[in-house]
């Protein structure tokens, strides 16, 4: 039994030792960490203000922002934005003048209360009529007759 008692001192002896070590280890590396991030976030904010017109020089030309000159391709690549109006109307058109407010939502991927919102605006203008059908509106645009075959129509 002697030999026992023997092993767990030697045992605990290494388990402190080692501990020790690694909570050395785990301070040095937390110290370089924290000295990186600093280091870091200093050069950040050294380019932030770096041509703010503190020190009276401009910054670099990725910071100048671009000239006019600069982007003569970007408007022709992107098309124009068209006014949701306009696209509504588009669509009226393309079926002949009349859709379900459904077949809207769809078309546009726009929710179904800016639809809703947007087709209430534009029929107080006067650009389009909504005509109830069941449960749902058919959308016509405005001077156009209804047929009473609008798409979709159940009835």
């Amino acid at each position: 039994m002697g030999g026992v008692s023997r092993l767990r001192p030697s045992r605990e002896i290494h388990r402190e030792e080692v501990g020790t070590a690694v909570t050395a280890w785990e301070i040095a590396l937390a110290g370089v960490s924290f000295a990186l991030i600093g280091a870091l976030l200093a050069l950040r904010i050294a380019e932030a203000f770096s041509g703010d017109g503190r020190t009276g020089e401009p910054a670099g030309d990725e910071f100048a922002g671009p000239t006019p000159s600069a982007r003569p391709e970007d408007p022709a690549d992107a098309p124009e934005p068209i006014p949701d109006e306009d696209r509504v109307v588009e669509l009226l058109s393309a079926q002949g003048g009349s859709l379900r407010q459904q077949a809207v939502v769809d078309r546009t991927d726009w929710s179904k209360s800016k639809v809703s919102r947007l087709l209430s605006r534009m029929e107080e203008r006067g650009t389009i009529r909504k005509v109830p059908v069941g449960r749902e509106n058919a959308i016509e645009l405005a001077g156009e007759e209804s047929t009473g075959e609008s798409e979709g129509d159940d009835g």
